[in-house]
């Protein structure tokens, strides 16, 4: 039985999304991995299929989805993306993984035992910019009740989903925390 669902959207992720895969079998979890492809166009969904038809993640359960592309650019897709991928999750958890995150080793272990101890934890991140005050949902693990929850939507003003998603949190009555003595590693920036 899985303890966590790991989510990642991808699009155009094929240069990173292989350290990402790997990053997430050293976790120490036994973990379901979907991969939900948002309509690339760099043959991330191809290569996918093909490594896991092929073997290359060994027995780890991993799970490649064609989502597609929604009109509306950016804000769409990502609400789009992530709600399909949140329908999927049958755990208690889930881990919100961007294609170009790296975790270090046993971070998502240590999030879910942070979020086993404190019922009322909406979420745990591992990407927070403190210079702009922005945690990224892209390395985050949350309730998977809370996350089917929801809208992802932007609002005038956010650089991103990310922001609205933690203020709903809130408003659901749960907390919000960061790891800030564990960080991960964002292949965009390396």
């Amino acid at each position: 039985m899985h303890e966590v669902t790991v989510c990642i959207p991808t699009f155009n992720g094929s240069d990173t999304i292989q350290k990402c895969l790997k990053s997430v079998q050293i976790q120490g979890v036994n973990a379901r991995i979907i991969v939900m492809d948002n309509g690339s166009t760099d043959g991330t969904l191809e290569m996918l299929q093909s490594a896991v038809k092929n073997g290359w993640y060994g027995n780890h359960d991993i799970e490649v989805h064609a989502g597609g592309r929604v009109p509306g650019g950016r804000p769409e897709n990502i609400k789009h993306v992530r709600s399909k991928l949140a329908e999927l999750v049958e755990t208690k958890f889930v881990l919100w993984l961007d294609d170009d995150i790296k975790l270090p080793p046993f971070a998502l272990k240590l999030m879910m035992e942070m979020a086993d101890v404190m019922p009322k934890l909406g979420c745990v991140g591992l990407h927070y910019q403190p210079f702009n005050g922005h945690m990224a949902v892209g390395a985050t693990l949350m309730q998977a009740g809370v996350a089917k929850q929801l809208t992802w939507d932007y609002k005038p003003g956010q650089p991103c989903e990310c922001n609205q998603a933690i203020e709903d949190i809130k408003k659901l009555g749960y907390e919000v925390q960061y790891m800030n003595k564990i960080t991960a590693l964002d292949l965009d920036y390396v």
